[in-house]
């Protein structure tokens, strides 16, 4: 997670949290966080191990796959779509988006 530009999101919110409206704000959090407004990240306050891009923004909430293990409850392999949520025309110049998925990396 150290290395991933995704581990990292919040500094970028951080950077434009003073320049923001709350509504602007709340926009950020949906693609710099993990599970705003899905019973993840409410605030760096509250809940500031979901700051950030984790792992179950891709792949899902881990909770049920951590209690039982079962590789079922858990997408090992994300669909594009799930990228596009964030990763999207309105978005893609600010960040070249290329979908690493297809070729493994993160």
């Amino acid at each position: 997670m150290k290395h991933s530009k995704k581990a990292h999101s919040w500094n970028s919110v951080a950077i434009m949290k003073p320049k923001l409206k709350e509504h602007e704000l709340q926009k950020c959090y949906e693609c710099h966080t993990t599970g705003y407004n899905k019973g993840g990240f409410k605030s760096i306050e509250t809940t500031p191990e979901l700051a950030d891009v984790g792992c179950e923004t891709c792949h899902g909430p881990g909770s049920e796959h951590a209690e039982n293990q079962d590789p079922q409850s858990i997408s090992r392999k994300p669909a594009v779509e799930i990228c596009t949520a964030c990763h999207n025309s309105e978005r893609i110049q600010d960040f070249k988006f290329k979908p690493l998925i297809f070729s493994g990396a993160h």
